[in-house]
């Protein structure tokens, strides 16, 4: 499986972020199991305007439930990243809920971020999306997104962004 994804902010005006992935999803004999072996590059724009990519080797445990049409999953990721600022590694949660088998695709997700520099959660994200399968390998779909960044006692709503994904399945 492989993904593309690119942000702008600003009104659309700032193109300053953009991120490919791609990687193996290892069934188990246990339906509700699986593990995922990935590789992301991400590349930002820095405020003088230069970039700076970063990469991030994963493995995540994958858990999967389906209950009549809605399907439950929760992704447990540890990424090890390496880039210009140094070597770290993070901690990912994400959970969610979608309906797989209707031809658009509802889903709602949060994510959460542990960052080992930090020593803390750093980050929650809660999104709400939509897609719909092309073909059998492709979908394509659009999502709003709202970050809450900050320590425990200052969390803050960060940012909130309207995006749109292209995904490639093997």
């Amino acid at each position: 499986m492989s993904y593309l994804f690119f942000q702008a902010n600003d009104g659309m005006s700032n193109f300053n972020y953009n991120e490919w992935g791609s990687g193996v999803l290892v069934r188990t004999r246990k339906e509700w199991l699986a593990l995922l072996f990935f590789f992301q590059v991400g590349c930002s724009k820095t405020d003088n305007g230069n970039w700076r990519s970063e990469h991030r080797p994963s493995v995540s445990v994958v858990l999967t439930k389906k209950v009549r049409r809605l399907q439950l999953t929760n992704q447990l990721r540890y990424e090890y990243l390496f880039g210009p600022v140094g070597y770290d590694y993070r901690i990912k949660n994400t959970a969610g809920l979608s309906l797989p088998d209707l031809p658009l695709q509802p889903s709602l997700g949060w994510e959460m971020y542990y960052e080992h520099r930090d020593g803390a959660v750093v980050l929650h994200r809660f999104k709400v999306g939509i897609t719909r399968k092309i073909s059998k390998h492709v979908s394509i779909g659009c999502y709003y997104r709202m970050d809450v960044a900050g320590p425990v006692h200052a969390r803050a709503l960060s940012r909130q962004l309207a995006g749109f994904h292209l995904s490639f399945r093997c």
